[in-house]
């Protein structure tokens, strides 16, 4: 009985989280590029998963418009990834997130892949 109980307390325990997650990523994949930026979702990540940017999270972090607007990314659909130059080579090199993500100012861009990229919903 012991045994069936902690299976059963452990489901419920996988569904609430799983239900959590979703509540987080999946109106991130519905959001727009309104005021403030909006989400942005990188899919083109060959065989790692998707990468979420979010400019609530970077703006409540206490970065400004102007911190990343237009001298890192300039503020044009597609712009950053042109020629595919948005690579994890060039972050590592200091362009685009690496600007900031160096382990100075902010985690460095090989810190944890799962800080940047998601499975998707």
């Amino acid at each position: 009985m012991k045994i069936f109980m902690f299976k059963y307390y452990f489901a419920v325990f996988i569904v609430i989280v799983i239900y959590l997650l979703n509540i987080h990523i999946v109106p991130a994949n519905k959001a727009s590029a309104g005021e403030g930026g909006g989400d942005i979702i990188f899919s083109d990540t060959k065989k790692q998963r998707q990468v979420l940017f979010s400019h609530e999270g970077h703006q409540e972090a206490g970065n400004k418009c102007g911190d990343c607007h237009p001298q890192i990314f300039q503020q044009k659909k597609g712009s950053s990834d042109e020629g595919n130059a948005l690579t994890m080579k060039s972050m590592r090199g200091g362009k685009f997130c690496g600007a900031c993500h160096n382990g100075k100012d902010a985690f460095k861009v090989m810190s944890s892949c799962k800080k940047c990229h998601f499975v998707a919903r």
